[in-house]
């Protein structure tokens, strides 16, 4: 899990994320691959004016759905 502050910043990481080198020993051998990931907002950690339209105007979706990439 990982924590971002922005957007930019969440999507900097994503930049120079490596499929492989994050796999463990032997895994990157291994033929059709897939890379999972998703999203989901802390809305503990929200302004307090989102932290309220988030309890008051439902819904909202504090998680996104998976997606998934083969690595290549």
């Amino acid at each position: 899990t990982a924590v971002f502050q922005t957007l930019g910043e969440a999507l900097r990481q994503l930049d120079r994320f490596s499929a492989i080198e994050a796999l463990p020993a032997g895994m990157g051998r291994k033929k059709n691959l897939v890379v999972r990931i998703r999203a989901r907002i802390d809305t503990e950690s929200l302004p307090a004016p989102l932290r309220l339209m988030s309890a008051l105007l439902p819904p909202w979706n504090e998680q996104s759905q998976w997606r998934e990439w083969p690595v290549q």
